[in-house]
């Protein structure tokens, strides 16, 4: 097999945008929210234990952990050429799964107890909780979070599929407690075939739906961040955005709680199916057009001799990635960590290019791309030392 092209770099600088400030960073706050979220999914779960049993709890809690992991290796598959942190991608799962579900559960508590009080109805009072009260209370929490998340990492947002990417992941881990909630609830009044019921309702029929929902929020937040020169201007996306996941959630949740078993199956079939072939289609759109974004951005390092074409091609070809790090798998682990560190070291600089290209020089963006630069370079050293080939 043929090693991949060499680049050679020797003294040519790489784009540069004039700023020399400081990266900030913002430790602090990402380990507030791994702590909060932690703590509050625990409450969660240990709340569901008193009412279900530590055993019950513990094995439906592994059953609602298998549609989480379906839903993560299809977000994973659209992030493919840039991969997100771990890091930060665990930051927003412990904020969808433990503080948005946390308050989210407290809201909905409240909000059902004041409309049963006002009006003396259970049943109405849970209708509309189940469809006004949850849809926007849920992706009101799950949203706050992901703008949160993505406005202190924004210039390591790439691309809008990154917004979406993050909003997904919190909706998924929601989606996760949530779905432990509702086996409990399926198996204490139908038993296993009521089990099995809620489970082929949630997480094969609709796994995708507070993913979904939610990624309209991080759609609008990631536009913002690599589309808008104005801030403030792109900011007015975000309650759209929001506005869309909420209509989403509640047209779901009013098509589950309102219609009769064949209007469901009708609805679900017409509306919310297509709806979600609609989202599909749009991620892989969007993967497709990353791809080609990052090619473009990267003719510069092209032109300045830190790449050489066929090097993009290995960073932007679902083809070329997969014969690359083929190739540096066979000289060991550190070859193959380096070579895939390398690719997506590369899509970064890529993105950025382009970005600030439209809205013009990021410090902290510039800050970051230097550092990439320097650590694609020292990858590319020790992928090409491991299969003996002398630069």
């Amino acid at each position: 097999m043929n090693h991949p092209t060499i680049s050679v770099y020797g003294g040519v600088q790489p784009p540069d945008w004039s700023h020399q400030l400081q990266r900030r960073r913002a430790g602090i706050f990402e380990a507030l929210v791994m702590a909060f979220g932690i703590i509050a999914m625990l409450i969660v779960l240990w709340v569901m234990s008193l009412q279900g049993g530590v055993i019950p709890t513990a094995l439906l809690t592994v059953a609602a952990f298998l549609p989480f992991l379906v839903i993560m290796q299809v977000l994973a598959a659209v992030d493919r050429w840039e991969r997100e942190p771990w890091g930060t991608t665990a930051i927003v799962a412990l904020w969808g799964g433990g503080i948005a579900t946390f308050f989210s559960g407290i809201f909905n508590t409240v909000f059902e107890i004041v409309v049963e009080a006002v009006t003396g109805d259970a049943v109405l009072a849970q209708t509309m909780t189940i469809i006004v009260a949850a849809p926007i209370v849920e992706e009101s929490f799950k949203g706050l979070g992901v703008v949160l998340i993505l406005w202190k990492r924004r210039h390591r947002l790439n691309s809008i599929l990154d917004g979406v990417y993050y909003a997904a992941v919190a909706g998924a881990a929601f989606a996760f407690i949530e779905n432990v909630m509702y086996f409990m609830q399926g198996a204490a009044t139908g038993g296993v075939a009521g089990l099995g019921i809620i489970f082929f309702m949630r997480g094969v029929m609709s796994p995708f739906l507070h993913p979904m929902a939610t990624s309209m929020i991080g759609l609008a937040a990631g536009w913002t961040a690599v589309r808008m020169a104005q801030r403030s201007t792109g900011f007015l996306l975000i309650p759209a955005g929001w506005l869309a996941a909420v209509a989403i959630h509640a047209a779901w949740n009013a098509t589950a709680v309102l219609s009769s078993p064949g209007m469901w199956i009708a609805l679900y079939l017409f509306l919310h199916l297509p709806m979600f072939i609609v989202w599909m289609l749009f991620l892989r759109s969007a993967s497709a057009t990353e791809a080609k974004v990052i090619a473009r951005g990267l003719e510069t390092y092209v032109a300045s001799g830190w790449l050489l074409p066929n090097e993009v091609q290995m960073v932007t070809t679902r083809t070329g990635r997969k014969s690359a790090q083929a190739w540096a798998k066979q000289f060991g682990k550190p070859s193959h960590e380096s070579m895939t560190a390398f690719l997506n070291g590369c899509a970064t600089l890529g993105l950025d290019e382009e970005i600030m290209r439209r809205l013009g020089p990021d410090p902290l963006r510039v800050a970051h791309d230097r550092e990439v630069l320097q650590e694609i370079t020292r990858h590319r050293q020790v992928f090409l030392e491991s299969a003996g080939v002398r630069i």
